[in-house]
């Protein structure tokens, strides 16, 4: 049945965008939707820190770009990016179907479409308020993205929703994300998968790798933020 398909799919959690200067990101951003990202905190094993905006009730943006702050020696291991380059949508990730469940999840996307989502990490931010926040990521890229991006990476939250500190909750209100999209030179090669794990993103044919996002702003008009 459809309901019981909806349970093994994960659900879209939130879009990266990223940028070189999160303060320049920011303005950027802030100009295209309508409503001002807050800066959400350090993550200092990765050497970054982000921003973020609300997208809906379960959904949000994070704006996210090297931490001028961070020193190396408080770093474990590369970012996520070696290299910011220019402003764009960059990934996005979804969340388990349940919490607690995603060694679960790992097995059955491994059997069903033959993909790894990843090592479990425990990942943690300081928020400006001190209260902290915590989520277990399954990242299968280290500093490869799969499929350039367009293969999401998968979280659990945890208890973050209950405790009403999930990004989704805490971050500016006012925009709604409509669809997001994305074009890769070999969607062949990577539709299975984007299809088992965020069902309602198509992947289209073009000689370039992007992702898009149809954003319904506060006053109603509509924006895409590549």
């Amino acid at each position: 049945s459809s309901s019981r398909q909806q349970e093994k799919m994960g659900s879209l959690d939130h879009l990266i965008y990223v940028c070189p200067d999160l303060k320049e990101g920011m303005k950027m951003v802030g100009k295209l939707l309508g409503v001002e990202p807050k800066v959400g905190g350090r993550h200092k094993r990765w050497g970054t820190w982000n921003a973020v905006v609300s997208l809906g009730p379960t959904v949000y943006l994070e704006l996210l770009a090297p931490d001028p702050t961070s020193k190396p020696e408080e770093r474990e291991g590369d970012s996520f990016w070696e290299d910011f380059g220019t402003e764009r949508l960059g990934t996005f990730a979804i969340r388990t179907p349940k919490t607690g469940e995603l060694g679960k999840f790992r097995e059955e996307m491994k059997k069903s479409v033959s993909h790894d989502i990843g090592d479990p990490l425990k990942g943690s931010r300081k928020m400006p308020d001190g209260r902290e926040l915590t989520w277990t990521i399954c990242s299968g890229f280290g500093k490869q993205i799969v499929g350039d991006g367009v293969v999401p990476f998968v979280l659990d939250w945890h208890d973050s929703f209950e405790k009403k500190v999930h990004p989704a909750q805490t971050s500016p209100q006012g925009c709604t994300l409509l669809s997001l999209k994305a074009t890769h030179p070999k969607p062949e090669e990577l539709a299975t998968i984007v299809d088992a794990l965020c069902p309602s993103m198509k992947v289209s044919k073009a000689e370039t790798v992007s992702l898009s996002a149809t954003i319904r702003r506060a006053d109603g008009t509509e924006v895409v933020l590549k």
